[in-house]
């Protein structure tokens, strides 16, 4: 799905004279202060702890702890598990063919955002930054290979 295919930006773009698209929707609609939290979640500042690299949005040293003892110490499963983006937690959105589409394309696009942020942060890994498709929607997660 573009973004210019969803209804409420394909309705606006309809009602506007002149050429539009997403982005002059975005000019219209969204604030810096609404633009600059949306750069949290497509480029999240990451931290390492006992070994692990986590979204420091992430990070509570008693879930760790747990996770920890849950999982034996095994740091994919830990990463993987807090690391979770959900992204149904954080979009308000109907249960429709078109907010699943535009769902699943944040998600493509967070987790690309999140490829490059990790090589970025910390260029001497690999990661493991998967898409997961459930009944809930989609959820962006990572883990170090």
């Amino acid at each position: 799905m573009r973004a210019e295919d969803y209804p409420e930006i394909q309705s606006w773009m309809n009602s506007v004279q002149g050429e539009v698209d997403s982005v002059d929707f975005l000019t219209q609609h969204a604030s810096l202060a609404i633009v600059l939290a949306l750069s949290d979640i497509f480029w999240p500042a990451f931290i390492e702890v006992r070994n692990c690299i986590l979204r420091e949005r992430s990070y509570e040293e008693q879930n760790l702890d747990a996770w920890f003892q849950a999982t034996s110490g095994d740091r994919a499963s830990i990463e993987s598990t807090l690391n979770q983006l959900k992204l149904w937690q954080v979009i308000e959105c109907k249960e429709t063919v078109e907010d699943d589409a535009a769902l699943h394309r944040i998600a493509r696009v967070i987790a690309n955002c999140w490829r490059a942020a990790l090589k970025e942060s910390f260029p001497q890994e690999e990661f493991d930054v998967r898409l997961l498709k459930t009944p809930d929607g989609p959820i962006v997660t990572f883990s170090t290979s």
